[in-house]
């Protein structure tokens, strides 16, 4: 019987999402997945080229953080008020943990990284969070005169938030926000974004 390469690829994705969100990395490999899925394990090398292959196509759709526009979409009502950037940087990672932790992938790499030798799945990982730290930094706007910090300060507050939800427990997003950040002051942009964010100090004019 001719097998439908789209269906059977996602047969073995979800075979080792299921895998790793129940066993970690222990015992993931193409003989795994492929009883799991219950194909030949000939199929994965064909599709994927090797188990490497296929975590970086499952992370690639799993999708891990949101967009900026969906960030700010998902917030209340009356955001554009100026406010210290550690609070509007708390409300901007509550939003996105909200997303991110719904996955419980997401959270099992959370435990993982740093304590698993990096594979393709980590790295994405990473990426990912990186990528997000630069949309939570074009979810702001400094008022007039004032900077941002660069991308790199938003992906360690996400990537902070994230151990300390995952680890701790914490429900409070901004905990590990030092007290004194407050300035500069932001205002959470609207929901149309006009340009990426980049990693200079201060943002596009486009955005400001």
């Amino acid at each position: 019987m001719p097998h439908n390469r789209r269906r059977t690829e996602a047969q073995f994705l979800d075979a080792a999402r299921t895998h790793l969100e129940s066993s970690g990395f222990a015992g993931l490999g193409v003989n795994a997945i492929a009883e799991a899925a219950g194909f030949d394990k000939v199929l994965i090398y064909r599709y994927f080229k090797n188990i490497n292959g296929l975590l970086e196509r499952l992370a690639e759709e799993q999708g891990f953080f949101p967009r900026s526009d969906e960030i700010i979409a998902s917030l209340p009502a009356a955001t554009g008020e100026p406010r210290p950037l550690a609070e509007a940087v708390g409300t901007l990672l509550e939003a996105a943990l909200a997303r991110a932790l719904a996955e419980p992938l997401a959270a099992a790499l959370v435990r993982w990284e740093g304590a698993t030798p990096d594979n393709p799945l980590i790295h994405a990982w990473r990426a990912a969070r990186a990528r997000c730290g630069g949309e939570l930094r074009a979810c702001c706007q400094p008022v007039a005169g004032e900077s941002l910090p660069a991308t790199a300060w938003f992906e360690a507050a996400l990537a902070a938030a994230l151990r300390a939800a995952v680890i701790d427990g914490s429900q409070d997003p901004a905990a590990g926000l030092t007290a004194s950040m407050q300035t500069p002051q932001v205002r959470l942009r609207g929901p149309r974004r006009e340009a990426p964010a980049t990693d200079s100090d201060e943002l596009p004019v486009e955005l400001l």
